[in-house]
C-alpha cells in the first residue's frame, strides 16, 4: 500500500517530519529534558537540545523516507506539535522493524499515545512485509509500558545496552545515564500475522 506523509486520526495529525517543523520540534523537545522525571526516559535525546539538533533530526527523517527504511512523523494536535512517533524497519526485507515515541507533557494521559502508534503500525503493516515490531522502554516508565500493552506488545525481556554502541541517532544521551555507562532497557514486541500465513 503507498505510504502517505500525512496520517489521519480521529484526533491527531501525523505529517512526515521536515525543516518547517524544526522550531516546533525543539521547543516541545526542550520542554521535556529540562524537566528531570522526563529526561530520565529519554535516552536519545541531549540536555540541552539545541536547535542544530532539532534540525539533524528533521534531515534524518527525510533521510529514511527517501530510501523507504523508516517513517518519522511529527504528533499534532491542531498547530501544536505534541510529540512524534517512528518506526525504523531493519535488514534488506523489512521483517523486523523498531517502534517509538514521546509525548509532552500536557499531552499525556489522554489517549494520544495509543492513538498516534496504533495509525502508525496499521499504516506500516500494509506497506512493509513486517512480521515483528518491538519497542524499547526504560525501566519504570509505566506510561509507555502501558501504551505499549494496550496495542498487543508484550514483554519480550530486557536488553544491557552500552553506550558506545552506534545508534540511529547521533546524539549523546542525558548526563544521568552517561554516568552509568550503559542502560538496562526492558523490550517489548508485537508480533504479526498476514492473511497469506493462515
Amino acid at each position: 500500500m503507498p505510504r502517505s506523509q500525512t496520517i489521519r486520526t480521529p484526533r491527531l495529525w501525523l505529517r512526515l517530519l521536515r525543516s518547517g517543523a524544526t522550531v516546533a520540534y525543539q521547543q516541545a523537545a526542550s520542554a521535556l529534558v529540562t524537566d528531570g522525571q522526563d529526561r530520565a526516559h529519554l535516552l536519545t535525546f541531549a540536555s540541552p537540545f539545541t536547535m542544530q539538533m532539532a534540525h539533524q533530526r528533521m534531515l534524518i527523517a527525510q533521510k529514511w523516507w527517501a530510501s523507504d527504511t523508516g517513517w518519522s512523523y511529527g504528533i499534532w494536535q491542531g498547530p501544536r506539535l505534541i510529540g512524534q512517533a517512528q518506526i525504523i524497519t531493519h535488514g534488506s526485507r523489512k521483517r523486523l522493524a523498531e517502534a517509538a515515541y514521546w509525548l509532552s507533557r500536557e499531552a499525556r494521559g489522554q489517549g494520544y499515545g495509543t492513538e498516534a502508534m496504533a495509525a502508525l503500525i496499521e499504516s506500516a503493516k500494509t506497506h512493509w512485509p513486517l512480521e515483528r515490531i518491538e519497542a524499547t522502554v526504560v525501566p519504570g516508565n509505566s506510561g509507555s509500558i502501558s501504551v505499549l500493552q494496550r496495542l498487543g506488545f508484550e514483554d519480550a525481556g530486557q536488553a544491557l545496552v552500552p553506550y558506545d554502541l552506534p545508534t540511529q541517532w547521533p546524539f549523546g544521551l542525558d548526563r544521568l545515564h552517561r554516568r552509568r555507562g550503559r542502560a538496562c532497557l526492558l523490550i517489548f514486541a508485537l508480533c504479526l500475522t498476514h492473511q497469506d500465513d493462515e
